[in-house]
This record gives structure tokens, sequence and C-alpha cells, in this order.
């Protein structure tokens, strides 16, 4: 065809993407009738089949892409054949037509689509062709070879459900690559907004400055007035006067006009955040629907048979946060095929039916998701964790002995875990359900686990239902300013140096009675602590409790500054060469400030240790719990860190919030003894909260605590209208005085 080779292009890019729905389209066919239903839903599945198939063949075609024409034909005869009764949907038939569909998606993706010996598809397409005029004759062996002949390459089944997942998930009618260009667009924008605001903050810095200089330039005239009064002392004077006077008019005017532009840059950037996020919403069924595909590859492969339903796919995600799950549900649903769903045989030996079933369940929760990821199975045995973690040297019999379920489910999600001795090409290596709780962090996200001995397993994730933006928390550390990424911090405390243990040459700390390792940032980062404060100076130790993956660790940092949201960047050299760092983010300063790359920090950690068990339970004194349950509502997360951190660290249970509507949330749902707020937060503010628990719920005697950066006597008068119990001021928050307020109140 005499065509220009760009639109040619991009004509064949648009037909890949209808390709690929439509082979999913055909894939979930193919799954229906397996299911063996109705004679008219049989038929009427059969036909949007057929449809599909044909549409394919006339686009190929269209563009002269032969080999992907005759390959649909022939699956189209087939269908006909399907169609009129000839045959019937056996195993080796539907085997045979997803063969087909992989085929199809490898031929538009290989640039060689001729017919020439030089293309390696050719041996396993002509191969293919064979067995589907076999189907269409009704000749087909029942049971197709091992080695499937619609990929060139063998692919081990670990690598099954990736391969089939991404097919449709690329794109949604728009290249992917342009969405993320204007994403990166949105993210520039919101750089410059954050920059005019440090602008901003340090013009707010000067004008305070010149209104000091203001007052002191007027004591200096007041008290000299005399020394002034000659002809040139008076017009110098009246020069200085007039040009500080000036000044200070270009400042007020600049700040305002800072004020103006960031008012006006704000809701800009979060509307433009809007629209790119909304256009990369996609439904879940994006990803949930291939994994039945792989699903039932992986149970052909252990001769089970394993049923996935999906529920709520049609719940639309940024397909960011759904990329992200693709790993994390593979895994989950590999170890149950594997692990968790019994052979027909058992089943039925214990009055199930012949066919596992594994349910995923999406809702959505505010601006969270939920996946349930359930099973029939067997569950897991837990007295074989228990076996496992004094043979794999995890622990020892007094700490297993003294372990609670769900200290022992956690295990499974260690490296190098497994509850099973033999190894097979699906599971059973130690390797998958570590990487599943990292990159849960990664999404900022949280799973958890409960299980039923014979009856089944249920894992729970809870993911953010949009990646908006990035967050960090800045800390100084021997005078140097750094960034952790939010999701990785557990909580933040200010730790009495008299409770610093030492067991075994290691510092430990007490979080609710369990040990956690301490460790300097600075040794970490090989900085010389002699150029910052010394942070282990002092009676408190300002300490960041940090998690990844199943690893938990206490850094000490020399202060805590700020919480924002970042925007990180990548480093140029020599800086990219160092793993410690993952980017940059620009300061108030307008430096740029480091993020740390906490994976890494961790495996110094692992490395200096030589072990991957913590310090052993046995040798740590348990601290009891004084049993009451506090909420604390703050939209920062590091003030909710860290007032959770101190209240943990003495005994309390703790419940946080990031809005007054979730804390109201909390309230209805569970017992609550004390609620901690802050004032200013998106929505229903502080006062507004407290007046709500008060006047709308009835809450009269539950004591509540006030903690706001707002500290003039106007607004302490109105936490008292709303009867709060008790306000603190957050520029002149101390620890102790929280603490004893608490008791008195409880």
């Amino acid at each position: 065809m005499n065509i220009d080779p760009v639109l040619m292009r991009q004509l064949v890019e648009t037909f890949r993407i209808e390709l690929n729905e439509r082979l999913e389209v055909i894939s979930q066919g193919l799954m229906a009738l397996e299911q063996q239903g109705d004679a008219t839903t049989r038929d009427e599945t059969l036909n949007v089949m057929f449809r599909a198939c044909h549409n394919i063949k006339g686009a190929a075609r269209g563009l002269g892409l032969m080999l992907v024409a005759d390959l649909a034909h022939q699956l189209e005869s087939l269908f006909t054949t399907l169609r009129q009764q000839k045959i019937a949907v056996s195993p080796a038939v539907a085997d045979l037509s997803l063969a087909t569909l992989d085929m199809l998606s490898l031929l538009i993706q290989d640039e060689r689509v001729g017919e020439g010996d030089d293309n390696p598809l050719q041996p396993p397409l002509a191969q293919l062709r064979l067995q589907l005029q076999q189907a269409i004759a009704g000749e087909l062996p029942a049971t197709l070879p091992e080695e499937k002949p619609a990929a060139p390459e063998e692919h081990s089944l670990e690598e099954t459900g990736s391969k089939h997942a991404v097919a449709g998930s690329d794109s949604v009618r728009l290249p992917v690559e342009r969405l993320n260009r204007i994403a990166a667009l949105a993210d520039e924008l919101q750089l410059m907004r954050i920059r005019i605001d440090q602008h901003r903050f340090r013009c707010s810095r000067m004008n305070e400055q010149i209104a000091s200089l203001k007052k002191q330039w007027k004591r200096v005239m007041d008290s000299d007035s005399a020394t002034f009064a000659g002809g040139e002392s008076r017009h110098a004077l009246a020069d200085a006067t007039h040009l500080l006077l000036e000044v200070d008019q270009m400042a007020r005017s600049l700040e305002q006009s800072l004020y103006l532009s960031s008012s006006q840059m704000r809701p800009l950037a979060a509307h433009l955040k809007g629209d790119v996020r909304s256009l990369r919403m996609v439904p879940a069924a994006t990803i949930l629907v291939p994994l039945e595909r792989s699903v039932r590859d992986i149970a052909q492969k252990l001769h089970k048979t394993v049923k996935l339903q999906l529920i709520g796919g049609d719940l639309e995600v940024d397909r960011v946060v759904l990329d992200g799950l693709r790993d994390p549900l593979m895994h989950l649903l590999r170890n149950a095929v594997d692990h968790g769903i019994e052979s027909p045989e058992v089943r039925q030996g214990a009055g199930k039916g012949a066919t596992g079933v594994i349910t995923i369940t999406l809702s959505r929760d505010g601006g969270t998701v939920q996946l349930l990821v359930e099973d029939d199975g067997g569950g897991i045995d837990i007295a074989k964790i228990r076996q496992r973690l004094v043979e794999h040297g995890f622990a020892s019999l007094e700490e297993v002995a003294q372990m609670e379920e769900p200290q022992l489910l956690d295990y499974i999600f260690r490296p190098g875990f497994s509850s099973r001795r033999e190894v097979s090409d699906i599971s059973g290596r130690g390797v998958g359900l570590d990487v599943v709780r990292i990159n849960m962090q990664a999404l900022q996200g949280q799973i958890e686990i409960s299980t039923r001995l014979g009856q089944g397993t249920r894992f729970t994730l809870n993911v953010p239902i949009s990646m908006a933006s990035e967050h960090g928390v800045m800390v100084r550390c021997s005078g140097q300013r750094f960034v952790l990424y939010s999701q990785y911090i557990d909580r933040i405390l200010e730790v009495p140096q008299e409770t610093v243990r030492i067991v075994e040459g290691q510092r430990v700390i007490h979080i609710q009675g369990q040990p956690l390792p301490l460790y300097g940032l600075a040794t970490l980062l090989n900085l010389d602590t002699q150029t910052g404060a010394d942070p282990y100076h002092g009676d408190y130790l300002q300490v960041v409790v940090v998690v990844f993956g199943w690893q938990r660790v206490a850094l000490i940092v020399e202060a805590l500054l700020t919480e924002r949201d970042i925007v990180t960047r990548p480093l140029s050299a020599p800086l990219q060469r160092m793993p410690q760092y993952e980017g940059g983010v620009i300061g108030s300063d307008g430096r740029v400030v480091l993020v740390l790359n906490i994976s890494h920090l961790l495996q110094i950690i692992e490395r200096q240790r030589g072990q991957r068990q913590s310090v052993p339970a046995q040798l740590v004194k348990r601290e009891a719990e004084k049993g009451a349950t506090i909420l604390v509502v703050d939209d920062s997360v590091t003030t909710r860190t860290l007032e959770k951190g101190i209240l943990e660290n003495n005994g309390y249970r703790v419940q946080t919030a990031n809005s007054a509507e979730e804390g109201l949330d909390w309230l209805a749902q569970i017992k609550i003894d004390l609620v901690i707020s802050d004032v200013e937060m998106p929505g229903m503010n502080g006062f507004e909260f407290t007046d709500t628990i008060r006047r709308k719920l009835g809450m009269v005697d539950l004591p509540v605590i006030i903690v706001s950066s707002l500290g003039s006597d106007a607004d302490r008068a109105r936490g008292l209208a709303v009867k709060a119990n008790a306000y603190i001021v957050k520029g002149k928050f101390d620890s102790r005085e929280l603490l004893e307020i608490v008791e008195q109140l409880l």
C-alpha cells in the first residue's frame, strides 16, 4: 500500500491496541465456555468471539498484515465449527485457541512479519496452523503437547501471569507514554508552585528583617536627632529614610505579588493534576480479567481445577496503582493455586467441590481501594510455620512458643521463608511474598493475612485509589538535610536516653514491648558527626522508625524539620552512582536536598548485623499495656506519628486519622477512651470536630485534647468554648506534658 510511513506506524499502533482488546474478549469467552453454561449463553458467547475474530481479520487485511489476517481466519473457522456444534469445547480446543491468541499477540509485536525462513515465529506458526486444521476437521488429539507452539521461546510459569496481564493494560486509547509526559509536565508545574511558595517565604522573612531595621532606625533617629541637625547630614538622613521606606514598599509589593501568583497557581496545579489523574483512571478489570488466564494455566500445570471469581472489577483505579498491583496479585494467586488449593481428590475427600475457588473482591472506602484475595483451600498450617521458624533459625523454641498467630503469619512475608520443603517452578523457593510487601509499601499500601486450617486463606490489600503525589519528611543529620519518603515511616519518637538498652552489643529501644534495633543515620551514611550537633547528646533522642518489607529499624537523626509534598528528580553524576540516594528535591532555600534510599540503608544494616533475626525477644522485658485506646487526629504525618510513638511507647493503644471526618468514622466503629486533635485540617477543623463530638454525638465525657500551632488567647478561648479538656501549643510541645495530661484525663 502506498501509505505514508508515519501514518502507517500510527495505524498499526491503533490496531495493536484494538487487537489486545479483542483478544481479551475472546480469551474471556473461552473461559466462560469451559464453565459449560446453558445453550443460550453458549451461543451468545460464541457469537461474540466470532465477531471479535472477524474484526481482527478484516482490520489486519486492511493494513496488509497477512500473517495476522490468515491466522485470525483459521481461528474464525474453528469458532464456526463450534457454533455448528460439530466439535465440543474440549480442554485441547481451549488450549489451542488460547495458544492462537498468544501467537496473534506475538505477530503484531514482532517487526518481522514476513513469511521468510528468518522469522523465528515460522516454526511454531506452522505447527499451530496444522493443529487448527486438525481441530476444524475434528481430528485434534485429546491433549496438546506440553510445550505450547505459540511462544517462540520458553517461559517459566512464574512469568506466565505477567505476560498475559500486560496485554490490554498498557494503554487507554491514548498512548501511555503521552499520558506520562503530561503527568511529568503537571509535576513540573507543581514544582514551580513549590518554588514560588519558597520565594514568598523568603520574602516574608525579608519583610520581617526590614521591619526590625525600621524600628532600629527610628531609635537611632530619636536618640541622635541633634547630631544630624546639619544641612548635609539632614539631607543624607532624609535620603536614607526615603530609601528605606521605598525598599519596604517594594518588598511588601513583591510578597503580595508572590502570594497572588502562588494562590492562582495552586488551584491550576491541583486541577491539572486532577485531570491527569482522571485520565489515568481505568477499570480494575484491566489487570484483573487477564489473571483468569494465568490461574487457568498454572492450575493445568499442577493438574488442578481452579476458578477465579472477580467482584468489583468496574471500580476505576489509577493505572499506576494497577500496574504496581500486578506483580503482588500474581504472587498471591500463584501461591494460592500451588499452596492453598488442594488437588481434586483431596478436596472431594474433605467434602468440598473438585474445583477450587479464588475470589478477588474490590471495594472503595474514600480514597482507598481494598482488595480481598480469598481461596477456599486448605489454609495455612500454623504448626508447620512454628517448625520451619526453628529449622531455619528465624527464632528459638522459646520465642516461637510465645508468638501469637499474627506474629507467626508475618514471617510468611520474610525473604527465604517457606513452609514447603520441596522446590517447584511455581513456588516454594521463599521468593515472592516478601516482594508483595515491598511492592505494597511502594504503593503506600498495606497487606494483612488471616487463615483457617482446612477452610482457606484471605489476604487483605489496602492501597490508595490514586498516586496523587509523593510526600516526604525532611530531617537534619550531621548538619545536612535529607528527605525520607513518608510511606516508609512507621512513627516518629522522642526517646529518653535512659530507656536505650544494649543487647549483644546492639542499641535497642522498645516499641509496645517489642525490641527494635537503633542506628545512627549519620553512621550509615558515613557522615562526619563533628559537623553537626551530637544526636546522642541530651535527655532525648530524635528517632524515626522506618519499615521496608519485613525490616523495621529505628534511625537517630539530629532534628526533624518539616514535611511536604515533593517532586523527586533524578541525580546527575557523580551522585547517580551513590545507591544510598534515590534522587533530589528542591529545598526551601533553592538548594537540592537528597532523598534517601531506604532499601539500600537497610541492606547496609543487614551487612553490619550479618543476620536477619531481630534482637532475641526473650532477652527483653515486655511492658504491660495500659489498655486505653487513644484516637490521634492530625493531617500532618509528622505530628501524627510523633504523638502515636510517644503514646504507644508508654503502653497506650493508638488509632490515627488524617482528618476529622475519618476520626468520626473511628468513633462510630470502636471504643475510644481519649481524643487528641489538631485544629487546622482540610474539611472540618479541630474546633468543629470537638463540637461535633460534644453536641451531635453526645460524648460529653470523652476527654479531648487539642494540640495546635495556634497559640493566641482567642484560639485557646475557642478551644474551651467547644469544651476541649486541654489545649497544647505545638511550638511549646513537650512529650512529658502530653503524657501527664493524658494520665490525668484517663
